[in-house]
Order: C-alpha cells, then structure tokens, then sequence
C-alpha cells in the first residue's frame, strides 16, 4: 500500500491508525506505543516494518528496543516514556483504539476508502487493490 500510495501522490494519501490486538499479541500496544515514539523522531515505517520484517510474534520488549536501538533512537529515552502509561505515545494508541470500538471493526490490517463521491468503502489486505484497480477508482487515480 505504501508504494501504491507513493505511485498515486495527488490522489492517494495513506494514513495509520493502530489496531493492536492484545488478546492475541502480548506486546502489540508496547510495540504501537514504540512507534508513536518513533513516529515523533521520523522513524515511524522504519520501525513498524522492522518489526513486520521478524516474520514471527515480538518475543520481548528487549526485541523492540533493539528494532529502535538499531534505528538510532534513544532506547534510555524511550523506556522513560514507556514506563508512564499517560505518555503521548500511549495516548495516541489509546484514541486510535477507541476509533476501533466506534466502527466495530474487527479485522487488521482494514482500508477505508475515501473517493470524492462521499462513499465510503472498506477493504482488507486480501482485496484493497482489487478494490483500487476497479474502474471506479481508476478513473479517480487518473484524475478523470
């Protein structure tokens, strides 16, 4: 998606909301949280897509920090921050899981499309590009 979006800079405008499952991945919000933090130092994918490149479940915090360590930052720092639950990082996670509960979804990672005709349409990783290459879109995507 992120070079769909790349390849489409006038029309299309990729934004993250985090959906950690906890239930499921014990250090999914510690690891949303440490991508806020990232976020904040413009490491934002860098980190997210370490992670993703495990291939498997984050066994530890110490995985995470050393994914940051890895990326330069300051994991001292970011262990400060994490220790306070109130901390902006948390924050952004918490209000990013409360858009989850006010649209019931219940799937990750889930797309929603915005045209310029208003409807709002969803996809999931298995069809967002088949949605997106519909002629609808299309048409959208070349400006017409």
């Amino acid at each position: 998606m992120r070079q769909f979006a790349a390849a489409h800079p006038n029309s299309v405008q990729m934004v993250f909301h985090h959906f950690p499952i906890q239930t499921k991945h014990e250090w999914a919000v510690p690891a949303a949280a440490m991508s806020e933090y990232a976020a904040e130092k413009d490491k934002f994918w860098p980190f997210v897509l370490g992670v993703m490149d495990l291939q498997r479940e984050v066994q530890s915090a110490d995985e995470l920090y050393s994914i940051a360590s890895k990326l330069g930052l300051n994991v001292e720092d970011l262990k400060k921050r994490l220790g306070n639950k109130d901390d902006k990082a948390y924050k952004a996670v918490e209000a990013d899981m409360d858009l989850v509960d006010k649209f019931g979804l219940n799937m990750t990672p889930t797309f929603f499309i915005f045209p310029k005709d208003g409807r709002v349409e969803m996809a999931n990783s298995q069809n967002v590009l088949e949605v997106l290459d519909s002629p609808k879109y299309q048409k959208l995507l070349n400006g017409k």
